[in-house]
């Protein structure tokens, strides 16, 4: 088994690449903001099945489904792109209304679905998780007892990290009133849009 030293340094790394948000985090802030906590938390719940997902495939061992995401990253990338990008135009529309009509509707699945997609949609973590895991498995020990270990531990540090995302966007949008709320529904579109252009612009 791994040394109880090569853990911590696995938590360090994980902890760090949580703090650096990327395109999920745009996602989860939008609808924290828009739609409040609640749906802040589902889409989390969202990303995170996606990186289970994730996990599973890496700790299956399916070589051929990360030959195919390398062979297809761009294009898994831009349809990945694309749907925050339209997400954001969609909210954007949507915030224009005048005040006095009813309030955004909540997604479908209250965020998950979105925050599951958009995860999916960026196959760089996908080959992240691929690269970083190795790094911190010793060869001497049970593979399949750490690869479960470290990625559980991957996956519950990023919850732990878009649910402050979320909570923290939430509340700052209950802060807000109703015709305050239409600029922060324009915040969010933009936030949807940039992590769309982000993650159009990636590269392996």
């Amino acid at each position: 088994m791994m040394s109880f030293e090569l853990y911590l340094g696995f938590v360090a790394a994980s902890i760090l690449l949580v703090v650096f948000p990327g395109p999920n985090v745009t996602i989860i802030v939008a609808n924290s903001l828009t739609h409040g906590v609640r749906s802040g938390l589902l889409t989390v719940a969202g990303t995170g099945a996606g990186i289970a997902v994730l996990l599973g495939v890496l700790i299956a061992g399916l070589a051929p489904v990360m030959a195919i995401v390398s062979q297809w990253f761009d294009w898994l990338r831009l349809m990945g792109a694309a749907y925050l990008a339209w997400l954001g135009i969609s909210k954007l529309l949507a915030s224009r209304r005048p005040a006095h009509e009813e309030a955004p509707r909540v997604p479908r699945g209250g965020g998950f679905w979105q925050g599951f997609i958009v995860l999916l949609g960026n196959p760089k973590v996908l080959l992240f998780l691929a690269a970083l895991l190795p790094q911190f498995i010793d060869p001497a020990g049970n593979l399949l007892a750490q690869l479960v270990l470290l990625g559980v531990t991957f996956l519950i540090i990023e919850l732990l990290g878009d649910a402050v995302y979320a909570l923290a966007a939430g509340r700052a949008g209950a802060m807000f009133s109703k015709a305050r709320k239409k600029w922060i529904d324009r915040i969010s579109s933009v936030l949807l849009i940039g992590g769309g252009i982000w993650l159009s612009l990636v590269r392996r």
